[in-house]
């Protein structure tokens, strides 16, 4: 009985231990994840503020650069009608020297430069037309490719630090399991710990449980953590017996069944079902 029972602690110290270091691993991740949030959000608003001093400091030549895109294409635009209004004349003279060979010839010779001419300025037209988009493009991806690429950054780390566990809630999913052996697992002493006992009731002059159990099978647990010693009180001699440097002590028969079957776990498998 004393090396069943010396098992059990020995394996309810081993879920223990398991539980704290899982809980000590999810608060550095927890840690580790929100001082990297932290820093992009710095650089991200670093990367911003860059990127409106450069775009006020870089405007005034922007303006003048478009300025004068304007200008180039307000004087295509008038050599263009300038050249239309050759070639709707020279239409005319056609029309009025049919009869004369020669005039036809030269007619067709000044046609066919001034339909060349239109045809370059087309051209030009939109090779700068192109050329200033592609200008507009490069301008911008410089200027806000570091916010940019911060802001991505910055969101994709708050997915790492959500993604982790919440420390509470894995505790709360341990307890679940555990209060089906008359345990739990308190955070403040970082030790797992026995259920109080029920709340007694009183019923037609006797005394109950909640869980119907008699008064012999109450026990109850208390914890000093000056000294780490555990009393174990049984109600039927009401004697005390006191042990040191163990979390777990000598407990009555009810209490072991239900440890033993927790015992029966091992090490990967229970910490399996705690996750």
């Amino acid at each position: 009985m004393n090396l069943d029972r010396l098992t059990q602690l020995k394996d309810i110290y081993i879920f223990e231990s398991s539980i704290n270091d899982t809980i000590s691993n999810l608060f550095k991740k927890k840690r580790k994840y929100l001082k990297i949030c932290v820093t992009l959000l710095l650089l991200l608003i670093i990367s911003y503020v860059w990127s409106l001093i450069t775009f006020k400091t870089y405007q005034p030549l922007f303006n003048a650069l478009d300025q004068q895109q304007q200008h180039h294409q307000y004087i295509n635009s008038i050599s263009s009608s300038i050249h239309n209004q050759q070639q709707s004349n020279n239409d005319i003279i056609d029309r009025n020297d049919l009869e004369n060979n020669n005039n036809n010839n030269n007619n067709n010779f000044n046609r066919g430069n001034s339909n060349h001419h239109q045809q370059q300025q087309m051209d030009f037209n939109l090779l700068s037309s192109s050329s200033s988009f592609y200008y507009y493009i490069v301008y911008y991806f410089i200027i806000y490719a570091p916010s940019f690429t911060m802001s991505i950054a910055f969101i994709f780390s708050l997915f790492l630090y959500f993604s982790v566990d919440d420390p509470y809630l894995f505790i709360g999913r341990c307890n679940t399991t555990l209060y089906m052996f008359n345990i739990y697992y308190c955070y403040n002493s970082k030790k797992i710990l026995l259920l109080p006992p029920p709340t007694p009731s009183f019923k037609n002059n006797q005394y109950y449980n909640s869980n119907n159990n008699s008064s012999n099978n109450n026990i109850y647990r208390k914890c000093s953590r000056s000294n780490n010693v555990v009393h174990n009180i049984n109600s039927n001699n009401h004697t005390t017996t006191t042990t040191t440097a163990t979390t777990f002590t000598t407990t009555t028969k009810s209490t072991f069944n239900n440890l033993s079957i927790l015992s029966k776990y091992s090490f990967k498998g229970f910490k399996n079902k705690l996750t």
